[in-house]
């Protein structure tokens, strides 16, 4: 038998032989390619039927989730916040702003003419301790009230004008006390933000809730579509405000660094909500301090030596520097709620909201 030489014949066939190398080389990796991903079908589909089983077992009536664990929990933390909510209520109803001279309890045709004398006479006091405290103030200053400086307000919008009174001249009081303040505008700006009730809203009882009158598009659309009338035509409710707004200030003065702290630390504490809605403040010296003052350079020991621990001429917010201060202050209620046995936070029924004073009010004050 003749014995095969594969020397020779690889020799002979050389381009055969790398052809067959290649083509089995290319078969094991593809075999190995394929057990790899055959085991890792398998792998997925045993986990998409574990996944399967337990989505079954949770979906049976006698394991309904969540369980009795997560359901304690997840009431646990509702009555958490919910007492939170109530603590955060009853603290935002203590910003009550009382009318100014206790004007609520006065006659309503009287209360125009004694809320433009109390307002005078505010007036002239703000004047009187400006003086002492050397502060200065716009011209024509008012305390923002000018209009009702030669008229009276309407009796209806009396009682808001006396809550705005009250804080307006807190603030102008606070401010004028820190002395050399020059106060250069003291204006009320009017609410844009909040709606103007319209003369279609009704009260819907209890709830506070507003009705707003259809549109004239969806009374066509009903004159069009009759079986639509009833709904087309129903009243939207809107939720009521958990504020409201009493006024809002533009206030531009300047002052020192010392007194503009001191009066914001004085606003922080305020006995009414005072939210600052617009802050600008800009130093009276455009140009920073140069390290060749003399007041800059650190000063020297005798030997010539300069003191490193000795500090530096302070300049900026210093007293040789005020600040130019401009503000957008807005002021803000809350109105106080009555809750009834039945409150939901409690376990069982409703809670009524009762209307603050400026909330009776139908008109707005200009």
């Amino acid at each position: 038998m003749t014995r095969f030489n594969f020397n020779a014949w690889f020799a002979e066939n050389k381009p055969t032989a790398i052809l067959g190398a290649v083509v089995l080389s290319a078969t094991i990796i593809m075999g190995c390619m394929t057990w790899s991903a055959w085991e890792g079908y398998v792998t997925s589909v045993q986990e998409q039927e574990s996944i399967i089983s337990k989505l079954t077992a949770l979906a049976k009536p006698d394991k309904p989730f969540p369980n009795d664990e997560n359901l304690k929990k997840l009431t646990e933390a509702l009555t958490g916040y919910q007492s939170d909510l109530k603590k955060l209520q009853t603290n935002l109803q203590k910003y009550q702003v009382p009318v100014f001279g206790d004007l609520e309890n006065a006659k309503p045709q009287d209360r125009s003419q004694l809320f433009q004398d109390e307002l005078r006479s505010e007036v002239t006091k703000i004047k009187a301790l400006s003086k002492d405290s050397a502060s200065t103030l716009p011209t024509n200053f008012y305390l923002g009230l000018g209009e009702y400086e030669n008229s009276v307000p309407k009796s209806d919008d009396t009682i808001l004008l006396a809550k705005r009174l009250t804080v307006l001249d807190w603030i102008m009081e606070t401010l004028v006390k820190q002395g050399g303040v020059q106060v250069d505008n003291f204006s009320r700006l009017e609410t844009e933000s909040v709606p103007k009730t319209d003369t279609s809203t009704a009260n819907t009882g209890t709830q506070g809730a507003k009705k707003i009158a259809p549109s004239q598009s969806k009374i066509k659309t009903s004159a069009q579509h009759p079986q639509n009338v009833t709904s087309s035509t129903s009243p939207t409710t809107l939720p009521e405000s958990p504020y409201t707004t009493v006024g809002n200030l533009q206030l531009t003065f300047r002052s020192s660094q010392e007194s503009f702290r001191n009066f914001l630390n004085a606003m922080s504490v305020a006995p009414y909500f005072l939210v600052i809605e617009n802050l600008q403040i800009q130093n009276t010296s455009k140009d920073a301090p140069k390290r060749s003052d003399p007041q800059q350079q650190a000063p020297k020991s005798a030997s010539g030596k300069p003191l490193v621990a000795s500090r530096l001429h302070f300049v900026v917010g210093g007293p040789e520097e005020l600040l130019n201060i401009a503000m957008k202050i807005r002021i803000l209620e809350f109105p106080k709620t009555t809750v009834s046995k039945n409150d939901p936070t409690s376990g069982t029924g409703t809670s009524a909201k009762t209307t603050s004073p400026s909330q009776k009010d139908k008109a707005t004050a200009k």
